[in-house]
């Protein structure tokens, strides 16, 4: 995208993710038109299975997947024996990942109704930058209602962008990323001094756009996440700048924060007594 920004999408999509409530599940966002393209746009990263059986187990579940859009991470998983319930609140995305991996639980579900998910969960997840869809009042009473989902000594592993490295910068554009099936992927944020970012993505193919879209993310640093989590009991086990275990750098731009707490239900209590 050197040189400009990209466009304002259509009417109607601004300030619309995957935590906003959507009833019975409707398309949300840019998301829902993504759903065909997204294993080209984000394909799935044996690394990234590794990370997750490695810093989540033993065991072979039941884990949830928070935000699990077609269901790449849900399926590898499932693959390999671990029991998956995957959650999203666009209903494009719960139908492709239904399509893919007919034998894994998909729900189409906001993820502020987490509570509604099920129950006695050994393990979750919530990766691509999605847990900043939620604004920090938003973030509170997420992790209560994950609380109530998981089992005692549960692992929980969030992973999203280096919003530490971003501070102060009102604009990031990712380097053009070129697709498996042709095509160029662009990313930028544009930081609005507000406490929120936007976030917008374009996909061209033969000179013609196939995708673009933007949204409204919070930028979540990593002592805040910290703080919010400690809070709801959920105590942090280790950080990592990437799911190949290499370091977390605060000052990494671009960056990413990959981080796992552990669920303890006491310690939730002798956070919040006065």
């Amino acid at each position: 995208m050197p040189g400009k920004g990209l466009p304002r999408v259509r009417p109607g999509l601004e300030n619309r993710g995957r935590g906003e409530k959507e009833g019975k599940g409707r398309s949300v966002g840019f998301y829902g038109e993504a759903a065909g393209l997204y294993g080209e746009i984000f394909p799935p990263r044996e690394e990234v299975i590794r990370f997750l059986l490695e810093r989540l187990g033993p065991g072979k579940g039941p884990w949830l997947d928070v935000g699990c859009g077609p269901g790449l991470q849900a399926g590898a998983l499932a693959s390999r024996g671990i029991e998956v319930t995957g959650v999203d609140a666009d209903r494009a995305m719960i139908e492709e990942a239904r399509r893919r991996f007919p034998r894994v639980t998909f729900l189409c579900l906001d993820m502020r109704r987490i509570g509604e998910a099920g129950s006695g969960f050994r393990g979750g997840y919530c990766l691509g930058n999605v847990l900043p869809h939620l604004s920090p009042g938003e973030i509170p009473p997420f992790l209560e209602a994950l609380g109530k989902v998981m089992e005692p000594g549960a692992r929980w592993a969030v992973q999203t962008v280096n919003w530490d490295g971003l501070a102060g910068k009102e604009l990031f554009r990712f380097p053009e990323k070129k697709l498996s099936g042709g095509g160029i992927l662009r990313r930028e944020y544009r930081l609005l001094g507000d406490g929120r970012c936007r976030f917008l993505l374009e996909v061209e193919r033969d000179g013609a756009v196939l995708l673009r879209g933007e949204e409204t993310l919070h930028p979540l640093g990593a002592a805040l996440m910290d703080r919010l989590h400690e809070e709801a009991g959920f105590r942090k086990i280790g950080r990592w700048g990437d799911f190949r275990g290499g370091a977390f750098r605060k000052e990494a731009v671009p960056g990413g924060n990959v981080t796992v707490y552990r669920f303890f239900p006491d310690r939730r209590r002798e956070v919040r007594a006065p």
